[in-house]
């Protein structure tokens, strides 16, 4: 099941309209990754060579790895959600 997510996430990252909306970001822009895959072990969903990929592409990203999370942890477990917020509320100065 994870590779078939893995699959589809770097369908869905790589196919319009996605990549032509973070294609024009111009404002610093958070992107948070899970160290963790999808069941709290490594790897993590989306691979450090993707997130490289991507702030190549769009420097306007801002990639920030939140350690010990995984695809859904980093949203719902107390530290997840703080570096969630953290992160917003930086973008938003």
């Amino acid at each position: 099941m994870e590779d078939a997510v893995r699959a589809d996430g770097r369908d869905v990252l790589a196919e319009k309209p996605f990549s032509d909306a973070l294609q024009r970001l111009s404002r610093p822009t958070p992107l948070l990754t899970a160290t963790d895959g999808m069941f709290g072990a490594p790897p993590p969903l989306i691979p450090p060579d993707v997130v490289q990929t991507w702030q190549e592409r769009v420097p306007a990203l801002r990639p920030q790895a939140v350690p010990d999370m995984n695809h859904y942890t980093i949203m719902f477990e107390r530290a997840g959600a703080a570096a969630v917020s953290q992160a917003i509320r930086s973008a938003a100065l």
